[in-house]
């Protein structure tokens, strides 16, 4: 996205530009690693990418990414959480219910 050629001269702002799509494209190939192993909460991958020591704002940019191109969804992912304990594991509802608090889904029905 910045091409350097020899000779060019880096201004403070192009530098500065430089390194937030940096910083960005590096949260994004953590985010794409997370998913890319199972569905994640938004509240989950959020943490997951604070404890690696990103930038919140970043974090923040990073996550609108992924629910705009629908890489992450809280509502397929607590659909998917609960069929797959109900299915598998014939757990019940309060148990099903106090993990998807855990994980960040502290809204909508199950």
């Amino acid at each position: 996205n910045y091409p350097l050629y020899k000779g060019d001269e880096l201004t403070e702002k192009r530098i500065n530009e430089i390194k937030l799509t940096n910083a960005e494209y590096e949260v994004k190939n953590s985010a794409f690693r997370y998913l890319s192993n199972r569905n994640h909460s938004t509240f989950e991958l959020k943490n997951k990418l604070k404890k690696k020591g990103y930038d919140s704002s970043i974090i923040e940019t990073v996550i609108l990414y992924l629910v705009e191109k629908k890489y992450l969804n809280d509502y397929t992912f607590a659909q998917n959480f609960v069929s797959n304990r109900i299915e598998r594991r014939k757990e019940g509802v309060m148990k099903i219910t106090a993990e998807l608090y855990k994980k960040g889904k502290t809204s909508g029905a199950i």
